[in-house]
């Protein structure tokens, strides 16, 4: 009692005190000078903190209340919006379940009275209304019963396979056509029932067709839950779900696309941008899954695989329909380089740190990349598996889609996945040993070369077909003035965005003039010279792709020493370099014909086309020169394999083509390469023969031998030939060789009698042969030779060539040959047993061959006139 009576006495007086300071420092605030100042004393004082406390917790408590109300209100709202959105899923159903009641059994209760319905009425209402509720009631149990049940299986399905997955993922369950078709029967069903037995209790009476028509709908529930059920055990396969996103994204594009109602219209664009974007990150969340290390099933990557190239090649396809600056195409910063020169920019940037806001640009290869880093993804884990027979799948569908890029002209994408293959595919063929499953590895290589030639022969292909009629429906196209009719052919994106141009200039000219003053010769114009830039750019493309796509892969693989998969390569090397002459010299015609089109009174028309054949020619050379690098390692690789394919008889036969055009070209150092991997292969050939053909075939065994060695002494001999008109030396090296291995031979007599024996008797060998043939070319390249070094053609190709014994103007060694009709008498392998055979020591005491004493002869009588 004391103590509270003290602590009210203190707190009395701590107010009196505090009520004096307050009223001591109201006082300075008045005589203050400063209104500011004496505030601030009087917010000092004891009073002062313990009002300033109190104001600052009764705005708390405001703030605390009125945030609470508005939370419940943001609460309010959400809840209402859910509402809304229920209401938008449920509305058609709910409307189609209004109606049947409506039609089955309202409409029938309603006009039963009337005179045409008089006559069914016992018929509608004569069931018992006891079991018509029961059945309705049982009905509706029955449906919301299987009703949990099938969603019950699809959660079991989302909780296991798909668990680790996006929402957008898991929502393809419930989206396929199957389990959302069911659903919908499924809730139908119940809805309607729900509302039958309602209808009861407003006294209107059983309708049977009603009944009939649930129990209609009742057992095709019921029975079909089993087929259906079983259908959801299909969608624990990833793959599985791949065609719902492929569907929505086909068809996005097709409205994007000149058939599309709302195409140009930039909202929509985005939209549907946005949709497909939504479908392509489904598909790249199901590669993440089957790619994962604790998914073993190769059969469902080759499946997803198969569908992200169905994607990227329709996406290709359909993409010449869409306009270039449609907001289909996401916008992306252009690269820009600061210029050398003083400029506004280049100023700005070095003055404020900052580059200018580049202007944005079309990504037109959004879709392509991405669908490429899948397919990739694909590709990159079946090689971690080492399952070569799935690789060999991809590789076929992969080389399709690059051939599906390059015809509409997607040259970026095709070269950007092509590049993606090769640095796969020759990492695996790097680290492959050479007789570990080596026909599985030569179908890699075999691929791989497939795909490469593809941006070198279909985009020419398709730019020299029936170019003219594309020129002419381009120019009636665009004085149509009608813009979808721009899109209904493909054209490369550089001609698209011309035309897109020309024809908006039209369009404004015709509304400003009335009428379109612009001549059709100027259209034209303006089509074939976008056409001639594009097949320009694209000549000067295809050595590019030529040295890219093939050259650089086999170089990598001879570096790592991988020879027989480099063989291969090799092979579809040449093949592409043939290939890729024949459209330089196809677009070179072409492009010639649109300058005169673009500028008919202009000069010669410069389409680069020979210095492409140039580049191409020397692609070639390098790859014969790298095949003969790896001429060593078939021998030991390739040879003794009977099932694999005869890679080194290739090389061996494209190694003599390259030998008569290194003599021809006076290029000594080239021959000294090649003649030696030349000769080697020849001697693996012919050992591999010897070993293979039944000894007691002697004839057909000695004719194989005998073409073989007629070719080497066929080279041999165009090299005495070839080095005795030009001086060029390329029987230097030729001559050491063979010096060589008539002394590494057990018996040089009897290896010169066995070449003699090939001189005497070239008949044994088959006329038609390949070996044959081959010598009848390097023959007609030396007559071409021989032409072009001013020796004259009617002394070469005249009937009767020594009727004269004028002058001559032909080396000695030609005359002795003697030539009629272009034909020498005396074979080059003749020439080579007469100039080098025939002074071999080992050749003293035997009997030389005819043609070759006649040559002798012949070259004697000449050095003695």
């Amino acid at each position: 009692m004391v103590q509270s009576t003290h602590q009210s006495r203190t707190s009395s007086l701590r107010w009196i005190h505090g009520m004096q300071s307050w009223i001591s420092h109201f006082n300075r605030w008045i005589q203050a000078s400063s209104p500011q100042l004496g505030l601030f004393l009087v917010r000092r004082t004891e009073l002062g903190i313990w009002a300033s406390r109190k104001i600052e917790s009764l705005r708390f408590r405001r703030d605390r209340t009125l945030h609470i109300q508005i939370e419940q209100m943001k609460d309010g709202r959400d809840g209402l919006g859910a509402t809304k959105w229920l209401l938008r899923q449920v509305t058609p159903q709910g409307i189609y379940s209004i109606l049947a009641v409506i039609l089955l059994v309202l409409l029938p209760a309603h006009f039963q009275s009337h005179g045409p319905f008089q006559a069914w009425q016992s018929f509608i209402s004569s069931f018992n209304l006891g079991i018509y509720i029961t059945l309705l009631i049982t009905i509706a149990q029955a449906s919301a019963a299987v009703l949990a049940l099938f969603f019950t299986a699809m959660s079991i399905v989302a909780s296991t396979t798909f668990l680790k997955v996006k929402p957008a993922v898991r929502n393809l369950i419930v989206q396929d056509k199957f389990n959302r078709r069911y659903i919908r029967l499924l809730s139908h069903t119940a809805m309607t029932s729900i509302l039958g037995v309602a209808l009861t209790g407003f006294d209107v009476p059983p309708s049977t067709i009603f009944i009939a028509y649930m129990l209609l709908l009742s057992g095709l529930c019921l029975l079909g839950f089993i087929p259906i059920g079983s259908q959801i055990f299909r969608l624990f396969d990833p793959a599985a779900l791949a065609p719902m996103p492929i569907q929505t994204f086909v068809q996005q594009i097709q409205t994007m696309t000149r058939g599309g109602r709302l195409w140009l219209d930039p909202s929509f664009q985005v939209y549907a941008c946005n949709r497909a974007n939504e479908q392509v990150l489904i598909l790249e969340d199901l590669v993440l899954e089957v790619t994962r290390d604790d998914y073993p099933r190769n059969d469902a990557i080759l499946s997803l695989a198969q569908a992200v190239v169905h994607v990227a090649k329709a996406h290709a396809i359909v993409k010449t329909s869409i306009p270039s600056t449609s907001r289909w195409f996401p916008q992306k910063a252009e690269f820009q380089r600061f210029q050398s020169m003083n400029s506004s920019s280049t100023s700005i940037a070095l003055e404020t740190g900052t580059m200018p806001t580049s202007a944005p640009v079309a990504d037109h290869q959004q879709i392509e990349t991405r669908c490429i880093s899948m397919l990739m993804k694909c590709l990159s884990t079946l090689v971690e598996r080492n399952a070569l027979d799935d690789v060999a799948t991809l590789l076929l569908d992969y080389g399709y889609l690059v051939e599906a890029f390059s015809r509409v002209y997607e040259n970026t994408s095709a070269q950007g996945l092509l590049d993606e293959m090769i640095s796969r595919t020759t990492q695996v063929l790097s680290q492959a040993e050479p007789l570990q499953e080596p026909k599985k590895h030569l179908q890699l290589a075999d691929l791989l070369g497939f795909a490469a030639i593809a941006p070198i022969l279909h985009p020419a292909q398709e730019l020299a077909h029936n170019t003219d009629d594309l020129i002419e429906g381009t120019v009636d196209d665009l004085l149509s003035l009608d813009r979808r009719r721009i899109y209904k052919v493909a054209h490369p994106r550089q001609v698209l965005r011309v035309l897109e141009d020309f024809a908006s200039r039209l369009q404004f000219e015709f509304e400003v003039e009335g009428e379109l003053r612009t001549q059709p010769r100027h259209v034209r114009r303006v089509v074939a010279l976008a056409y001639a830039d594009v097949i320009k750019a694209q000549i000067a493309q295809i050595p590019t792709n030529i040295d890219r796509g093939l050259v650089q892969p086999i170089a990598f693989l001879v570096q790592s020493k991988a020879p027989l998969w480099a063989s291969i390569l090799v092979i579809r090397g040449l093949e592409a370099c043939e290939k890729g002459m024949i459209q330089v010299h196809t677009l070179k015609d072409v492009y010639a014909n649109l300058k005169s089109i673009s500028e008919p009174n202009g000069a010669d028309p410069e389409s680069r086309g020979d210095e492409a054949l140039k580049t191409i020619e020397i692609s070639h050379s390098k790859l014969i020169h790298i095949w003969a690098e790896v001429v060593p390692g078939l021998c030991s690789s390739a040879i003794g394999e009977e099932d694999l394919p005869d890679v080194l008889g290739i090389a061996r036969a494209n190694i003599g083509d390259e030998l008569v055009k290194a003599l021809d070209e006076k290029d000594k150092k080239s021959f000294s390469k090649l003649f030696p991997a030349y000769l080697l292969a020849s001697e693996a050939i012919k050992a591999e023969l010897l070993r293979r053909i039944d000894p007691r075939n002697s004839n057909y065994r000695n004719s194989v031998v005998m073409d073989l060695q007629l070719d080497l002494m066929t080279l041999s001999g165009l090299a005495l030939i070839y080095s005795d008109i030009d001086k060029s030396g390329c029987w230097d090296s030729a001559h050491i060789l063979w010096d060589k291995l008539i002394e590494n031979s057990p018996d040089p007599s009897a290896f010169v009698q066995d070449q003699f024996h090939c001189i005497d008797n070239p008949t044994m060998v088959p006329m038609f042969s390949p070996s044959s043939m081959q010598r009848l070319k390097w023959e007609r390249t030396l007559r071409e030779g021989l032409v072009r070094r001013g020796i004259e053609s009617e002394e070469i190709f005249g009937f009767n060539p020594r009727t004269s014994r004028g002058p001559r103007t032909i080396p000695p060694l030609i005359d002795a040959m003697g030539f009629h009709l272009g034909n020498p008498y005396q074979e080059p392998f003749e020439v080579f047993g007469a100039l080098y055979l025939a002074k071999q020591e080992a050749a003293k005491g035997l009997s030389l061959p005819y043609k070759v004493e006649s040559l002798l002869r012949e070259l004697n009588l000449g050095e003695g006139e």
